[in-house]
């Protein structure tokens, strides 16, 4: 699968997630290499909670799909129902 196809599937909220799983990773595999914790990156996969914008790149990086990608399915322009990342 290819990260044309992982982006656009029909669920957005799980775009992440589908990634990770496709690159066999686990959610604390990805903490570790983006140095955020494990509940960060299973609330980015929910769309319950947002990076730092910095770190967008980075995670695009990691699950392989564009930075637009990871943006839509983070939900960057909501109406704030997902919580930014303080630190």
């Amino acid at each position: 699968m290819t990260s044309d196809s992982v982006a656009h599937q029909a669920d957005p909220m799980n775009v992440l997630e589908r990634a990770r799983l496709v690159k066999g990773l686990a959610p604390s595999d990805v903490a570790k290499l983006l140095e955020v914790s494990s509940n960060s990156v299973r609330g980015w996969e929910r769309g319950t909670r947002r990076p730092r914008a910095e770190l967008i790149p980075k995670i695009a990086e990691v699950y392989a799909l564009d930075a637009e990608a990871v943006v839509d399915a983070i939900n960057w322009d909501t109406d704030g129902s997902a919580e930014s990342e303080a630190g």
